[in-house]
Parts: C-alpha cells; sequence; structure tokens
C-alpha cells in the first residue's frame, strides 16, 4: 500500500463527501483519465509545473499534502524528468512553509507570487 492509498482509506468518507459537493472536480478528473488512455502521456525533458494541490482544511496536517506531492512526484519521473515547478502565492505561508519542508526552493520572485523549483533524487 502506498501512502496516500491508506490516507484515502483512512478518510474516505470525507473525501467521498468533498467530491460530490465539487462535481466539476470529478468530471475533471474522469476526462483527464480517459484523455491518458486514450493518448498516453509521452516521456519529455520539459519543464513540468504542478498547477494545482490542495488539502481541505479540515483535513491538513493528516500528511494528505505529503502524500499528494509523492504522488505527483512519482509521475514526474516516469515522464523522464528530474524536477518541477510550482507558483504560491507570498501571503499563502502555510503552503510557503509545507513546499519549503518538501525540498522546494524559491526559483523566481514575483509581485504577488514566487515559484518554486524541486529537484528530485
Amino acid at each position: 500500500d502506498t501512502p496516500l492509498s491508506i490516507l484515502i482509506s483512512k478518510h474516505r468518507i470525507g473525501i467521498i463527501v468533498k467530491l460530490i459537493q465539487n462535481p466539476r472536480f470529478i468530471l475533471e478528473k474522469i476526462s483527464d483519465a480517459i484523455l491518458n488512455k486514450i493518448s498516453p502521456p509521452k516521456k519529455s525533458a520539459e519543464k513540468i509545473i504542478l498547477l494545482s494541490i490542495a488539502v481541505d482544511p479540515n483535513y491538513q496536517r493528516h500528511k494528505l499534502g505529503s502524500a499528494l506531492i509523492s504522488q505527483f512526484e512519482e509521475g514526474v519521473k516516469n515522464q523522464g524528468s528530474t524536477s518541477y515547478a510550482l507558483f504560491v502565492r507570498k501571503n499563502n505561508t502555510n503552503a510557503l512553509s509545507f513546499y519549503k519542508k518538501s525540498g522546494f526552493t524559491i526559483e523566481n520572485n514575483y509581485r504577488q507570487s514566487f515559484s518554486m523549483v524541486k529537484v528530485l533524487k
């Protein structure tokens, strides 16, 4: 069992409720899964950017964010990349702290956000 599957089984009801409350999220994930089956992603050396990650505040501090990051990183490695980046708002101190603890470093300083990068081992 992966850390993500263990966390999902532990918090299954809460996750299902959140998914039901956000039907657009479900539709996006289903369409992504279908598109990946039809046209699987090709290995690439292009820069990979994590566009969005979120954990409901009621479920933060349960290692869900770390499990999501870990799962994402497996996909990054499978794509043939050794690093990836993300953007975070400067005023999002909780996220900044989480990303720094997760091994990210600030790459660029923009007006309202930072771009952060993580080199995978």
